[in-house]
């Protein structure tokens, strides 16, 4: 599954796949800003971003362990 996500200074896409060889998901974060960004610019950038990415993933668990709760003992 990949999910693109974007506002107007940047743009994120996840992209999760099960593990070849464990029983897990596999979670990527791929981003991109404006180029050229140094300092605090940069620091900026970098935690929209991953305020971006923990977004989407705590609103991923909270669908998941709704999911998973009526199949838990």
């Amino acid at each position: 599954l990949v999910f693109s996500l974007a506002n107007e200074q940047s743009a994120c896409k996840l992209v999760l796949r099960p593990s070849g060889t464990e029983p897990k998901m596999k979670v990527y974060a791929l981003a991109r800003g404006e180029a050229g960004l140094e300092g605090a610019a940069l620091d900026r950038s970098v935690t929209e971003v991953d305020a971006l990415v923990e977004a989407v993933l705590q609103d991923m668990r909270s669908r998941v362990n709704a999911i998973m709760a009526p199949m838990l003992p």
